[in-house]
């Protein structure tokens, strides 16, 4: 089995202090820092913050920051996080504000995907109207030259693979698909054998490495945030995950998206090159079963 090997550092992987609703979660360290560390880490791919874009329009200017992704090396580009995409009011209106702004961005950039978020409100709405809206965004999304990537996760609606693949199947929309992230499978209680029976190979857009511990440490929200591991140091059984998603026919670069209070408080470069190496490791044991110890268990 050959594996493409090339790795995306998801946004927070490379934003140093900072994580999802810390203050206004922008990164203290500039995107020029952040990219170049990335480049001399080995990576082949960034995620970039919508906030990272507004900073570097006002700032470098999005030509500036093509040029410097371009001389790091990175090869894949991502934005997020686009929300309420599903609701109305004012909710709706700042997300649609920020959509223009990301799609546009997208196409200045030559970025293919965004990645959207499911639904973290406690008043979930019928998975109907979020096939419908899903529909709508991912028409709009391939009008502009990009994807959308929806991502469940276990604390949200939809909170499985399964009840994300049937909203973007029943979408129908060329541009529509998943992101699946690692971390919210195994806290969904849902089995390897599970994920790969409920995905459609042409739907996987984005594919998330991390670890964790078996249990969460708090509540998923807490667990999310502060205690994800790098690949091979937790309970999740990276190797066995990234063969499922290869036995789909998934041929896909990797995305690593590690968020903890530990990463936080290392320092970029070095949290980047322990991010990288420890996510290569556990790709290569998908060929390799023996070439890490670690490997836990699902």
């Amino acid at each position: 089995m050959t594996i493409n090997t090339e790795l995306l550092a998801s946004c927070w992987t490379s934003a140093g202090n900072t994580g999802p609703s810390f203050a206004d979660e922008m990164s203290p360290v500039s995107l020029r820092d952040r990219i170049e560390a990335a480049g001399r880490t080995g990576w082949s791919g960034f995620g970039l913050f919508h906030k990272d874009l507004i900073e570097a329009r006002e700032t470098i200017g999005l030509p500036t920051l093509g040029a410097i992704l371009r001389d790091n090396g990175m090869k894949h580009v991502e934005f997020e996080f686009l929300t309420d995409w599903w609701a109305d009011g004012a909710a709706r209106a700042e997300s649609d504000r920020i959509r223009t702004h990301m799609f546009e961005a997208a196409e200045e950039l030559g970025v293919r995907t965004v990645k959207v978020s499911s639904d973290l409100s406690p008043n979930p709405q019928p998975y109907a109207a979020y096939t419908e809206h899903f529909a709508a965004l991912a028409t709009d999304a391939e009008q502009h030259g990009v994807r959308v990537a929806l991502e469940f996760m276990p604390m949200a609606s939809p909170r499985t693979v399964q009840e994300a693949a049937d909203i973007v199947r029943n979408a129908g929309a060329r541009a529509g698909g998943l992101c699946i992230d690692i971390w919210h499978v195994y806290r969904a209680g849902t089995s390897y054998e599970e994920l790969a029976a409920a995905i459609d190979p042409e739907m996987v857009f984005v594919v998330e490495l991390n670890d964790g511990a078996r249990t969460p440490i708090g509540s998923l929200w807490d667990d999310t945030v502060n205690s994800r591991k790098y690949c091979g140091e937790g309970d999740f059984d990276v190797a066995a995950f990234a063969t499922t998603i290869l036995s789909t026919g998934y041929k896909g670069y990797w995305g690593v998206e590690i968020i903890s209070a530990l990463h936080r408080d290392t320092p970029v470069e070095e949290g980047l090159r322990r991010a990288h190496d420890t996510a290569l490791s556990a790709l290569s044991a998908a060929v390799d079963p023996t070439a890490i110890g670690n490997t836990g268990s699902r």
